[in-house]
């Protein structure tokens, strides 16, 4: 590397690591750390058949770590190019005479070496699942070096699509939507199931492991991001060449007659403008909508084909009474994704990009603003919408699922409403989060909401350990009940008080725009 492209990088490693939000990340993967510790213990004494409390902690620690790494990958991995185009910044730094390798490996290699200094600084603790007993030293280390080959793949992706891409949050969705694909594929499709590394991970949390350190799985993830490096590398000066200095390109307008180029390319303004550009400036416009229906179509498709048909044989009458499950479970995972998505950048982009105070002048109100931003929104939401109810509705139809009141049916729907309740708090946390910060607002959201979701589940746990100890199997199931009233009850006032704090952070924020 030329001296100019080793100064960039080290310039970006200790910007890095001065940057607050790095050691916010680790101090809350350590409490994360420290809980699951205290969970795998009550879970050894209340199961008496278990007696491997350091597995089941290494198992909760490695699926967070590997949601971590999935999650890192879409909201600070994405923007490893794209920041500097939003900054109208990388032409200068290509000024300095820094080539597309030296600016990949400086802008990229930052990233990568951020997240995995996050995720080495636990090694230490987690060494201590050895102690705890179920687990061996070699499937620790052969587990963190599963996860840093994923993250490198993934790291090595998303920098592709963040040369590809014009602004972040396009580059995010991109990410998101090759890594979905991505496990759709290795998932059902038996001869791609080797570079999964979800399922090698649990090969090699089994008992007995006596594996290979590195893997197949570990050497195709390093092959497929050294891969999608060179992609980036390959496709960097035609993604990157800048149409002017400033100047504004006159475009010719070309009247389509097919419909459908109509309605992408010369729509109007809606008669409410926020929604308007809250669909088409936040949410991607048509062309992600329609994009959205594309994915989940082909998502369905490669999950019913290779996953009940050809990989485990199935007969098609079979594969038909799978679509409903498959419908209703795709529409709310891309439903989900949507509104962490949505929730982060309902006034994120507004205060990042300074255009909060032309919108706060409009002589409406903020409850309004909100509303008018929710409904452009609601509009982005339609394809996974309509995926979700299609598909419950066909699950009822289908009489599978038992409609009599029963005490197995009051505990599903308690259980489902503790988890509405818990996302909707994850949401109020994204949206103060994207009001703080400008980059990796869902992981630090997510490590937050984490947080304090195990400090809710505190009093509960302490009930369900009571009640397994002393008051029998009815006296524990009061208890278990109690606790859930309890976490529901918690969950409720902790969003009243995220909807208060959040409220209040974006009056101080419209006060400093100078309003």
């Amino acid at each position: 590397m030329k001296m100019p492209n080793m100064v960039l990088l080290k310039h970006t490693l200790r910007m890095d690591n001065m940057a607050w939000q790095n050691y916010l990340m680790r101090l809350l993967m350590l409490v994360i750390i420290t809980f699951s510790i205290a969970q795998a213990q009550i879970a050894s004494s209340v199961s008496v058949g278990m007696r491997a409390p350091g597995l089941l902690f290494f198992q909760v620690v490695a699926t967070i770590n590997m949601v971590f790494v999935s999650v890192f990958a879409i909201g600070l991995f994405s923007t490893a190019i794209t920041e500097e185009k939003e900054s109208e910044s990388l032409s200068l730094l290509m000024m300095t005479g820094i080539s597309p390798l030296g600016m990949l490996l400086s802008k990229g290699a930052s990233k990568f070496i951020s997240g995995m200094m996050l995720v080495l600084a636990q090694f230490p603790f987690t060494v201590l699942s050895v102690t705890l007993g179920g687990i061996s030293l070699k499937q620790v280390i052969t587990a963190y070096i599963i996860i840093i080959a994923y993250m490198f793949m993934l790291c090595n992706l998303a920098l592709f699509f963040s040369v590809f891409s014009k602004k972040s949050s396009e580059a995010g969705s991109f990410t998101l939507g090759s890594i979905i694909l991505f496990f759709v594929l290795c998932g059902n499709v038996s001869v791609l199931q080797f570079i999964n590394p979800f399922i090698k991970l649990d090969e090699v949390l089994g008992t007995g492991y006596t594996g290979f350190y590195l893997d197949l799985c570990s050497i195709s993830n390093i092959l497929l991001g050294l891969f999608f490096f060179m992609l980036a590398l390959g496709s960097f000066n035609r993604f990157t060449r800048e149409k002017g200095e400033g100047v504004p390109v006159m475009q010719k307008v070309t009247h389509s007659k097919k419909k459908i180029f109509k309605i992408i390319k010369m729509e109007r303004p809606w008669k409410n403008a926020l929604a308007w550009k809250e669909f088409h400036f936040v949410g991607g416009g048509w062309t992600i909508f329609l994009f959205s229906y594309f994915l989940m179509f082909l998502c369905l498709f490669l999950i019913c084909y290779f996953g009940f048909y050809e990989a485990r044989g199935r007969a098609w009458n079979e594969m038909l009474e799978s679509i409903p499950y498959s419908l209703f479970f795709l529409g709310l995972l891309f439903f989900s994704i949507k509104l962490i998505y949505l929730a982060s950048r309902m006034f994120g982009s507004e205060v990042w990009d300074k255009t909060l105070q032309e919108i706060v002048i409009l002589p409406i109100s903020l409850r309004m603003i909100v509303i008018q931003k929710m409904k452009g929104g609601f509009v982005m939401l339609l394809p996974s919408l309509s995926f979700l109810v299609v598909g419950f509705f066909l699950i009822l139809l289908s009489g599978k699922i038992p409609l009599e009141i029963s005490e197995g049916m009051f505990l599903g729907l308690s259980y489902i409403l503790l988890y509405v309740l818990k996302f909707v708090f994850f949401l109020y946390v994204v949206v103060y989060m994207s009001l703080s910060v400008k980059y990796a607002v869902i992981i630090i959201s997510f490590l937050v909401a984490s947080v304090i979701s195990m400090l809710i589940g505190i009093p509960g746990t302490a009930l369900i350990f009571i009640g397994s100890i002393g008051f029998g199997i009815y006296g524990g199931l009061i208890l278990m009940i109690i606790s859930i009233l309890i976490s529901v009850g918690s969950y409720v006032i902790a969003i009243l008080i995220a909807h208060r704090m959040t409220r209040s952070k974006l009056m101080a924020v419209i006060e400093n725009c100078g309003m």
